[in-house]
């Protein structure tokens, strides 16, 4: 069965409803899709004062995550198909169908070595990981781009990628060019002013 949303007038899969819970109306799909009700949740929390736009909230770890990362990841690849905000897993699905879980880190200094240490919590839906390589949150000029197969990090927590010609050299084999990035980084400095 499908239901044609009051906020975005598309008409959708009952799943992509969420349900009275009690009432009269219990057990029926609500009005607005689950994505127009975040959507319209967020625009009130943010106009409340509650909670700040990604794009204001530069000390979150979600404003170099989403709002930087998946952003750039946006402008870097055609033919990609943005999840909803919290989507499980994966951010992104590409033109081949593929998923795609975006991963940031700025450069940290661990004993003498820089690095960026990626959070991937073992994830087993995402088919690719890119990773973005930061320099710092005050500039934040990507230096690497790592595309990564899923099967090559999914049953880790976490893992860091050393700033380091060998360990530079171990994953190479992913390594995409970065000129795209640092282009889309700039776009998004000039239109928001930092």
């Amino acid at each position: 069965q499908t239901k044609r949303c009051n906020g975005c007038g598309i008409e959708k899969p009952l799943s992509e409803y969420h349900f009275h819970a009690s009432g009269p109306q219990k057990n029926t799909p609500m009005s607005r899709c689950k994505t127009c009700r975040l959507e319209s949740t967020n625009e009130w929390r943010h106009a409340s004062g509650k909670t700040r736009p990604l794009s204001q909230a530069k000390d979150s770890a979600s404003y170099l995550g989403v709002h930087i990362a998946e952003r750039v990841l946006g402008g870097y690849f055609d033919n990609m198909e943005r999840m909803p905000y919290s989507n499980p897993g994966f951010d992104f699905v590409c033109g081949n169908g593929y998923k795609i879980d975006v991963k940031s880190s700025c450069a940290q200094t661990y004993k003498q070595y820089r690095r960026w240490n990626f959070h991937v919590f073992q994830n087993m839906i995402a088919d690719y990981f890119l990773c973005i390589a930061f320099d710092n949150r005050e500039s934040l000029a990507p230096q690497h781009v790592w595309l990564i197969p899923s099967n090559e990090v999914n049953s880790k927590l976490n893992f860091k990628i050393y700033d380091t010609t060998k360990n530079l050299l171990k994953w190479s084999r992913f390594e995409r060019p970065v000129g795209k990035a640092i282009t889309c980084c700039q776009k998004m400095r000039a239109e928001e002013g930092f």
